[in-house]
């Protein structure tokens, strides 16, 4: 018997729940009474209970026996606990032990046995459910564990990824594709424009872009829309904060795979790309110009047969055009007959690497069957593979001058990238574990099943010669914890070499231990081969002015020296003014006049090197100018099309003294008709 809260006697029932022996709570209950006891229980049976079982909060068993309503002030509950629930269980009694009790314990103990026989049955029935109950918990609670595991490894990759790509140096936007607001930025955009996030947040791609306008954007963006295209690449152009303009290259897809669909786009800056190709375009012309518009003449064959010709080579052989000398049957129908066995012998003669004369002088048919006397330089040059004859001819008959011949540039920078092709990759330096995106496997040639996904199976791609130099470069930022950036070349399956830059950051762990190195790479085969070209041609230039036995200088069209070769700087005392690109005209002048090499210059040279200046920028013909006491040389200026201007000079002395002769001749001979005639 036990006192309940409401203050009137009871009965305690307490059930111990065991599973296998081990212990896992008990289930208890009360039983009330009134406080007079003066009747004997009328009906004992205990159907007559009622039993309710609450799991928390919500009722989850009943079994109601008759009048309910009339019991529930008499409830009696108890707190269950077992394999780590909570349960509640209450027992009202049946409406015949509402009377009033008396009598005989045994009486009592009849009321108090059917009551256990109910709680007993209760526990059993209970904490078989409550152990099924358990079983379902305990598997969903290990699912939920994995499944919670596996999304922060997602979560944890997806954050790197994201690291990588807002530090990448390429601009990489996402924008809604409804609103076409922006919805992501990197932080390489962000600077770049000089926008913040939260500036672009509500702005559209057409707010950057300098030649488009939204209906020109919508129809940009139509092909990804209806899905006719997975992407769109083109080149444009993108507009800062502070109006200036830069040139890009955008490769834009439209990615549905979220809740809301959005417009991708990655934009690389070719501001240097587009200056390199302006240039080398501007220096490919004005080469081509120079040669073109040469007064050398100059003319490659192979086995006699015409493979390219110059205008200068045209006006000396009396043509319209080059194309007339290239439609001759050989090289050899212009040349004079009498000559055409020693040219052609010496032409046979250096093809078979046999030394001959690459300097001397023949007889040229021209056009009108006249003869003009050409003297023929001849150098052996490769002209598209294969060895020919390269000559450059000056005709000394009209003229006895020379003009550079230049030849042309064959170098020609590849067409620039149009698809910004980077990847990805992460390196896990404790399992020596190495993660690439899909890019970079295209850039490698390679399939997943293919590569070891190793560290060491990357540098078995890696050329061998560049193999030492990057791991030097891998081992020097693991070692300083400094960003790396190197170009290295890499050999695919077929053979085939690609040069890749590789920019990587290293990832240490508290003690400072390296643990993981994450990078980008990108294919650059295109622009390092096009600047090797490039700087192969300048050589070749250079190599062809210096070969010309004639002085040549180039001044720019602002008056800057370009370059100048040895003899040309030998006719003026090699002056450090001729040897130093970029010195202005007016220095040059003025340091030619102090030389005393010009005699009309000695004590008026600042006059006479604004004269020459001015002679220079207009250029009347050719000029004879003596320098010391017994030279002379001859000056051919000729502007190109750019306004550069290309100066010949040719040595005339041998001339010039021929000539004092034939007067001092007429001379004698006109004062001996003289004589004779007194």
């Amino acid at each position: 018997m036990a006192d309940l809260p409401a203050g009137g006697p009871g009965v305690l029932l307490v059930v111990p729940l065991r599973d296998g022996g081990e212990f896992h709570g008990f289930m208890a209950g009360f039983l009330r009474f009134p406080d007079f006891v003066d009747e004997t229980v009328l009906h004992p049976e205990t159907a007559g209970n009622t039993v309710i079982l609450y799991d928390g909060r919500n009722e989850i068993y009943r079994h109601e026996g008759v009048g309910v309503e009339a019991a529930l002030a008499w409830r009696a509950e108890a707190r269950i606990d077992s394999r780590g629930l909570a349960w509640r269980a209450a027992v009202l009694p049946g409406a015949e032990m509402l009377g009033q009790l008396h009598g005989t314990v045994a009486n009592i103990l009849v009321a108090v046995g059917a009551a256990l026989s109910v709680v007993l049955g209760l526990s059993v029935h209970f904490a078989q459910t409550a152990a099924r109950r358990t079983h379902v918990v305990e598997d969903a609670h290990r699912e939920l564990k994995e499944n919670i595991r596996e999304r922060m490894a997602a979560e944890g990759a997806a954050a790197r990824l994201g690291h990588i790509l807002d530090h990448s140096f390429n601009e990489i936007y996402l924008f809604d594709a409804d609103s076409l607001r922006f919805v992501q930025v990197n932080q390489g955009a962000q600077r770049n424009l000089g926008y913040s996030m939260e500036e672009l947040r509500y702005m559209t791609p057409v707010d950057i872009k300098a030649d488009f306008d939204h209906a020109q954007f919508a129809d940009l963006i139509a092909p990804l829309r209806d899905g006719a295209e997975d992407q769109v690449v083109l080149e444009t152009a993108h507009r800062r904060k502070d109006g200036t303009i830069y040139p890009v290259e955008t490769r834009l897809q439209l990615s549905r795979s979220g809740a809301r669909p959005v417009f991708v786009a990655i934009v690389q800056d070719i501001t240097a790309r587009r200056q390199s190709e302006e240039a080398l375009r501007e220096s490919e012309q004005r080469y081509r110009n120079l040669i073109e518009d040469s007064a050398l003449g100059v003319i490659v064959h192979r086995a006699g047969r015409v493979l390219f010709a110059n205008r200068a080579v045209a006006r000396m052989l009396g043509h319209d055009s080059p194309a007339d000398i290239l439609a001759l049957k050989d090289v050899q129908s212009c040349v004079a007959p009498e000559d055409r066995a020693r040219t052609t012998g010496y032409a046979e003669a250096r093809m078979r690497g046999e030394e001959v004369p690459t300097d001397y002088e023949f007889r040229a048919i021209r056009k009108d069957g006249s003869l003009a006397w050409l003297r023929n330089q001849v150098v052996v040059v490769t002209w598209d593979g294969e060895p020919a004859i390269q000559t450059h001819w000056t005709d000394v008959t009209e003229r006895k001058r020379a003009e550079e011949a230049l030849r042309e540039s064959e170098a020609s920078l590849a067409n620039a990238q149009r698809i910004a092709r980077i990847g990805n990759w992460d390196w896990n330096i404790l399992t020596n574990e190495l993660l690439w995106s899909d890019e970079m496997y295209r850039l490698w040639g390679q399939t997943t099943k293919e590569f070891g996904a190793t560290y060491d199976a990357f540098l078995e791609t890696v050329h061998p010669d560049d193999r030492e130099r990057v791991e030097g470069a891998v081992n020097k930022a693991l070692a300083d914890g400094a960003p790396y950036n190197i170009h290295h070349r890499i050999v695919l399956a077929d053979g085939t070499e690609r040069i890749i830059n590789e920019q990587g950051e290293v990832t240490f762990d508290d003690d400072g231990k390296p643990i993981r190195m994450s990078g980008t790479g990108q294919d650059v085969t295109e622009t390092v081969q096009a600047e090797e070209r490039a700087k192969r041609a300048q050589d070749q230039l250079v190599d062809a002015v210096e070969s010309l036995s004639e002085g040549f200088a180039l001044i720019g069209a602002d008056d800057w020296l370009v370059l100048t070769n040895s003899r040309f700087r030998d006719f003026y005392g090699n002056i450090d003014e001729h040897k130093t690109p970029g010195t202005h005209m007016k220095d040059i002048t003025l340091a030619v006049a102090r030389t005393g090499l010009i005699e009309e210059a000695v004590g008026r040279e600042a006059e006479w090197a604004r004269e020459r200046l001015e002679s220079h920028r207009r250029p009347q013909g050719p000029i004879e100018r003596r320098l010391g006491a017994d030279r002379w040389i001859m000056i051919n200026e000729r502007r190109t099309r750019d306004g550069s201007m290309a100066m010949v000079c040719t040595d005339i002395t041998e001339l010039k003294q021929r000539e004092t002769e034939l007067r001092l001749s007429e001379q004698r001979f006109k004062d001996f008709a003289e004589v004779a005639a007194d």
